[in-house]
């Protein structure tokens, strides 16, 4: 079954490493290969590029109203979830996994 989300895997660099095909549905991208290793910025979070809750602030947001920039340049709300609690790293395979970061 298919979740209806988007999901973004985001560095510490503030570059989009991963996302879910749902969130390049959401960001009007063809493929993957269109925002991978794009700065966040450019798509997520535009009013907050050097005041990021997660990565400046280590705070979680939860449940939060938020604009995207979509790759056409329009403004659409979403509703935002932001954990800094999982890392990531790809397996021989070149399929992603993940561990809980007990140190965050």
């Amino acid at each position: 079954m298919k979740c209806p989300f988007g999901v973004v895997v985001i560095g510490k660099d503030r570059k989009i490493r991963w996302a879910k095909e749902a969130a390049c549905t959401i960001a009007a991208v063809d493929d993957l290969a269109t925002i991978v290793g794009r700065r966040c910025a450019e798509f997520l979070c535009p009013d907050e590029q050097c005041d990021c809750p997660v990565l400046d602030h280590g705070r979680e947001v939860n449940n939060a109203v938020s604009i995207l920039r979509r790759y056409d340049g329009s403004l659409i709300p979403i509703l935002r979830n932001e954990r800094r609690s999982l890392k990531m790293s790809r397996c021989r395979n070149g399929r992603l996994h993940h561990q809980t970061d007990q140190s965050q």
